[in-house]
């Protein structure tokens, strides 16, 4: 059976898409079977990344209504050996027990599912995130996002007892000077553990204007995104490797 991940975030912005892209193609390449959910009904845009928006003929809503079959509702991606079961293009109301029967399907049928979930609040999903093996929140840079992100921690170690891991995406190391919270000193605070810095690069923006495919990343964006796959898969995390790097006397006074 596999693993479900969540990929959500307290703030719009932070990329979830981009990322739950590149780290299904990442899995992929390690040859795992990956399905990638677009679960933001409001802005969805999954298919369009993947450039998979003329391929597909069902989605969510028809797979949780039973109007067809889980091979029928999913489009696939060939060229990234990546599936893609896309979210309704019209108004749709899912409840979480039909998620939650969803995701159980799926992952009978591939390693790993990664959804892309926009309200991690909403009283629907709610069933899908008790059921999840792992959810990734997503941060940026800022005082604002690490204060967004402490909450929807609070949120969600009430709500579920699924693994919970942070990764920082758009990353600049020059900004990080004006800023008072660093990834890990966020990880630290919140207590999750840091899986994955992903910089900041314009390669990926200019990937979602143009439809581009998420292997036109630049390679240190698609190197950051492999690291956070193997710590995700392996339940590694920053935090270790930071710690194994320290010199043994770094807390002495000078």
């Amino acid at each position: 059976m596999g693993k479900t991940v969540i990929i959500t975030s307290a703030k719009g912005g932070s990329g979830k898409t981009t990322i739950t892209a590149s780290l299904g193609l990442s899995l992929a390449n390690m040859g795992k079977k990956v399905c990638l959910v677009d679960l933001c009904f409001t802005a969805r845009s999954l298919d369009m990344l993947l450039s998979l928006q003329d391929q597909a003929v069902f989605d969510i809503a028809d797979l949780a209504e039973g109007t067809c079959s889980p091979k029928d509702a999913v489009a696939v991606q060939e060229k990234l050996n990546l599936t893609l079961l896309p979210a309704p293009a019209a108004s749709a109301e899912i409840s979480g027990e039909e998620l939650k029967k969803v995701f159980k399907v799926l992952s009978y049928k591939y390693d790993y599912v990664i959804a892309d979930l926009n309200d991690p609040y909403s009283e629907a999903v709610r069933m899908l995130l008790e059921s999840a093996d792992s959810i990734v929140l997503l941060s940026i840079m800022g005082d604002e996002a690490a204060r967004s992100t402490e909450r929807l921690a609070g949120y969600l170690r009430e709500a579920t007892s699924s693994s919970l891991s942070l990764a920082v995406n758009k990353f600049d190391r020059r900004a990080q000077k004006l800023l008072a919270v660093t990834p890990q000193a966020q990880s630290e605070y919140i207590d999750i553990p840091l899986i994955g810095i992903i910089p900041y690069d314009e390669s990926v923006l200019y990937a979602y204007w143009s439809h581009s495919l998420p292997d036109t990343y630049d390679e240190q964006v698609l190197r950051a995104v492999d690291e956070m796959a193997d710590n995700l898969i392996n339940g590694k995390s920053l935090n270790q490797k930071k710690k194994r790097r320290l010199p043994w006397n770094f807390l002495k006074a000078d």
